[in-house]
């Protein structure tokens, strides 16, 4: 079994969640340039395209990072995982989906998987976890600091249950 996918699959059933549901899917044509000779999608670009989907859902959803950050609220990522189970080729376009893993305030994790559109094949499956952060890079609860941000962020993973 795949270790990404194992201890996702881990975390549910400790927990006693349900496996998350689709928060947001992003569709993303593979560009040559990340693209190797043979034209698979080299390995690195996969975590880009779980922030190019992560991104648009804050857009979509909350707000911008770009606004949050104007509030002196950062998010850096602290952990993530990518397993990948086939590849992705040259103008293939792929829909990475994200899903809701744990929110506290301080850190939000989210799943991803990466699938070709035109198949549904599952070729990568991965997680993030970013912490929440102020200017001087110490960690913030943003339910108690900036709790209008929290609310947005709640009011997404509620939408999902």
């Amino acid at each position: 079994m795949i270790a990404g996918k194992y201890y996702i699959d881990k975390l549910i059933k400790e927990s006693g969640m349900k496996k998350p549901e689709v928060l947001w899917e992003e569709d993303i044509q593979v560009r040559y340039v990340e693209t190797d000779q043979m034209g698979v999608v080299h390995h690195a670009h996969v975590p880009v395209y779980f922030e190019v989907a992560r991104t648009a859902l804050f857009k979509n959803f909350i707000k911008s990072y770009a606004a949050i950050e104007r509030r002196g609220v950062f998010a850096p990522i602290i952990a993530y995982t990518v397993e990948i189970m086939a590849p992705a080729f040259y103008e293939d376009i792929l829909t990475v989906r994200v899903m809701p893993m744990d929110y506290s305030g301080v850190r939000l994790t989210l799943s991803y998987e990466l699938v070709r559109k035109e198949t549904g094949e599952l070729l990568s499956t991965g997680f993030t976890t970013n912490v929440f952060v102020d200017e001087e890079r110490k960690p913030v609860n943003i339910r108690n600091k900036y709790p209008e941000i929290y609310d947005m962020i709640m009011k997404v993973f509620e939408e999902t249950d």
